[in-house]
């Protein structure tokens, strides 16, 4: 993923605006900054995760070209907030949500598709436990976005949340170990178009050959 950056923003290292989704230690945005890449940011729902990166960060002294937030961008208004604060006016105006020209996601999204279907499990097994007169413990204590309860598809959610914040000639490269390529352009197809895919070691069974992980290069569509 950082290889695909370098190659495919080797001249815009000062200005290109660099989105890490879900960027846990930052790892991804640390390989950037010693590429020589200016303007970057990381975002994790978990402000634990952000602590840790900021840390890490300072003590590789990289922490003036990086910048870490704890957000849930799959909440619209705090998202939209977030990015408003990003971007600074220097003629004092109003400004608007500042756009990311670069994405990156390194299995938020397999760890968003899997949330969402441990809560749709956890509320089948209510609904059984209620029926049958039981009680029941919710151990799930993580909730991503606002009205997670009502069970929209946090999954389908992801695309449009991310359009939101790309720059129209932007791109998104998203890696992923449980969907197929075919499955992420299917899943994304009403916001994204495929663009291009990092090529890794294939292999073959059934007569049929793949990879164990996907990387896709995605780029919006254009109303």
């Amino acid at each position: 993923m950082v290889d695909w950056v370098e190659e495919h923003y080797e001249d815009e290292k000062e200005t290109c605006a660099v989105l890490d989704l879900g960027c846990g230690n930052g790892h991804l945005l640390l390989d950037l900054a010693e590429l020589g890449f200016e303007d970057l940011t990381g975002i994790d729902y978990s402000p634990a995760a952000i602590r840790l990166a900021q840390t890490v960060a300072a003590d590789k002294e990289v922490d003036h070209v990086i910048r870490y937030a704890a957000v849930d961008f799959l909440a619209e208004k705090e998202t939209m907030d977030w990015c408003t604060a990003e971007q600074k006016n220097t003629d004092g105006s109003t400004p608007s949500p500042k756009k990311f020209r670069v994405m990156l996601d390194k299995g938020t999204y397999d760890a968003i598709s899997l949330h969402q279907k441990n809560k749709r499990d956890a509320a089948v097994a209510a609904a059984a436990a209620e029926e049958a007169g039981e009680e029941t413990k919710d151990e799930d204590n993580i909730v991503l976005a606002e009205n997670d309860d009502n069970m929209e598809d946090l999954a389908e959610r992801y695309p449009r949340r991310v359009a939101a914040m790309m720059e129209d000639d932007g791109r998104l490269l998203i890696t992923s170990c449980n969907w197929t390529q075919p499955e992420l352009i299917q899943r994304f197809a009403h916001v994204f178009e495929y663009d291009s895919h990092l090529r890794y070691p294939t292999f073959t069974f059934g007569g049929v050959k793949g990879q164990t992980i996907s990387s896709v290069v995605f780029k919006k569509k254009q109303a």
